[in-house]
Order: structure tokens, then C-alpha cells, then sequence
């Protein structure tokens, strides 16, 4: 499926508890106005979680990562053509005015990044949809990644999907992986439109990795599997992500418009 991620960053002068108050309460009815104007055939809010393990993440990747990012907020389409579609009506600068309208007097909208993806599961369980809200038996990391500036990136992205994919594949049971995509950046000029009607000023990612993991189940193998899978993943990440221009950190999802049940049946 196709997608449109926005990471937001609270301002400066705003503290996480007062930008999260309006991002999980005031603004939900605008947000969901937002994704139903822009025919989004599902939508999700995410808001940073604060803990420990954030750090320890960052630590293990070098200690110099991005900031943490304080929402995101992610719609599907089911085709690019319906995307486009819903991208190029003649409403769609209006409808990311409303919203910027919104947001702009709590975040800093010009550090915020957006850009549009194709998502590649790695891990899928049937259904494939988690949702890792608050008393959900999963947890979920957002890894937005860019890589080295003197990377070619259609090298960058093969290796991702053809050779890392598949070491994390291998080693998710051990890990307590319960579900992990690869969201690859979609080239388009609507990428720069939509940094255009979104106020950003911020270079797009080159895609992020999504990651639940089981809060409940007991992974499969021993604790030392466990660190020699998690170092094995850092390792391999080196080669690719510039850990300086990216970042990673776990997230608590709310369906703000779900996916209709039913027979999938493209146009």
C-alpha cells in the first residue's frame, strides 16, 4: 500500500506533556477531518512513548541520533492512483491549511518531515494489522533512517530489502518480533508539495522501519541469542544508516480511521 507519513516535532517552547494533550485530545477531530478529506482508506496516530529504552536504543547506535519526534501521523491508500488522485483534487491545499492552522501555534512545523512511502512487510502476520495501543500485547519502534550523503540510493534500497530484510526475518523469533515493514520513500514531486503545504523545511527520509514486538510471549532461544540477534541487527544497520540523520524510538498507536473489513477488489 501506499502512504503519506508526517513526523511532527512539538516547539520549542512547548513541553511533551502539554503538545501530547492536544495531540491525542483536542485534535483528533481535525486530524480525522484531515483523512477523510484526503480519501484515506486508513489512518493512525502515533505519539512518542517516554522510556528508558528510547535511550538505550540510541546508545547502542552511537549515542549521536536525531531527536525523537513527538507525533506522527500515517495514511494509507490502497493504489498510487488513488493517492494521486486524492493528492491532486483541487480541495487538497486547503485541506493541509486547516491543518496546519492547527498545529502551527505547538509545533515546529518546519523541522517536521513528510513524505510519501510504499510499504514492504518483512515479518506479516494474518491479519496483518497490530495496533499498539496503550494495553495492547504488542509494542512498537519507529525507525525513520537516512543513509550516507555518498550512498548511491537505489543501492541503499536494494540492500535494505534484499539483505537486511532477510537477516531480520531470520532472527524475529528469537527477537519477539511479532510484525516488521520497511516503509521505502516513493520518489515523486509530491513529495515536495507536500513539504510545500505542510511548512516543512526538512529532508525526507530515505523510508523508516516499523517494528511490534511482543510484550507477553516469551521469544524463542536464550538471552544470549537475544543480544547476539540485537547486535547482529546494529551491525548490519552500520552499513546503511547514517545513524547522525536518523532515528528510532517506540511509539503508541490509535486507529483513527480503519481499514473498511472485506474482500480486497482494485479498480
Amino acid at each position: 500500500m501506499i502512504r503519506l507519513e508526517w513526523y511532527v516535532r512539538r516547539a520549542k517552547n512547548v513541553s511533551r506533556e502539554a503538545f501530547s494533550r492536544e495531540w491525542q485530545g483536542h485534535w483528533s477531530s481535525a486530524l480525522t477531518d484531515f483523512g477523510i478529506e484526503l480519501s484515506a482508506e486508513r489512518m493512525v496516530r502515533l505519539t512518542l512513548t517516554e522510556t528508558s529504552a528510547n535511550k538505550a536504543l540510541t546508545d547502542a547506535r552511537g549515542g549521536q541520533m536525531e531527536a525523537f519526534y513527538d507525533g506522527i501521523l500515517e495514511l494509507w491508500w490502497p493504489t498510487r492512483t488513488q493517492m494521486q488522485s486524492a493528492l491532486e483534487a483541487g480541495t487538497v491545499s486547503k485541506t493541509f491549511s486547516d491543518l496546519v492552522a492547527v498545529l502551527s501555534p505547538m509545533a515546529d512545523l518546519a523541522a517536521s518531515v513528510i513524505w510519501l512511502g510504499a510499504e514492504h512487510p518483512q515479518v506479516n502476520p494474518t491479519p496483518e494489522i497490530l495496533v499498539a495501543s496503550k494495553d495492547a500485547d504488542v509494542t512498537k519502534l519507529q525507525f525513520p533512517l537516512r543513509t550516507f550523503e555518498d550512498r548511491e540510493l537505489a543501492d541503499v534500497r536494494a540492500y535494505w530489502l534484499e539483505e537486511h530484510g532477510p537477516l531480520i526475518r531470520k532472527n524475529a523469533p528469537v527477537s519477539n518480533i511479532a510484525r516488521y515493514v520497511q516503509v521505502h520513500r516513493v520518489d515523486t514531486p509530491l513529495n515536495e508539495r507536500l513539504a510545500l503545504w505542510a511548512k516543512s523545511d526538512a529532508e525526507p527520509y530515505l523510508g523508516h522501519a516499523e517494528v511490534w514486538v511482543h510484550r507477553h510471549r516469551t521469544p524463542d532461544g536464550s538471552d544470549e541469542d537475544r543480544a547476539t540477534a540485537s547486535s547482529a541487527a546494529v551491525h548490519d544497520e552500520a552499513k546503511f544508516i547514517d545513524f547522525s540523520r536518523s532515528t528510532l524510538f517506540f511509539v503508541e498507536e490509535e486507529e483513527l480511521i480503519a481499514r473498511p473489513q472485506g474482500v480486497a477488489y482494485n479498480p
